[in-house]
């Protein structure tokens, strides 16, 4: 599970099983609306009529690197690696 808040103008996302907290961009920000990890093409349609393709999937990618690390959506993902 993540929360997503706007202190001032900084955009932050704790994730709430790992601890991790990441300050990002808006871009990342929106893409958490809709993105749950798996769905890439989903959240890259809904996003494109905001923001650049190419810069939502170099977003997602990085996303990636967070679920992959453990650093975002730890709970869901880790239940399917021991699975």
């Amino acid at each position: 599970m993540i929360h997503k808040f706007k202190q001032g103008e900084n955009f932050i996302v704790l994730d709430v099983e790992s601890g991790a907290v990441h300050v990002v961009d808006e871009l990342i920000f929106d893409i958490l609306d809709i993105f749950n990890g798996e769905n890439d093409a989903e959240t890259c349609a809904k996003l494109s009529n905001k923001y650049n393709p190419a810069e939502i999937s170099e977003a997602l990618g990085e996303l990636h690197q967070l679920i992959d690390a453990g650093e975002l959506f730890a709970a869901h993902f880790q239940k399917l690696r021991l699975s």
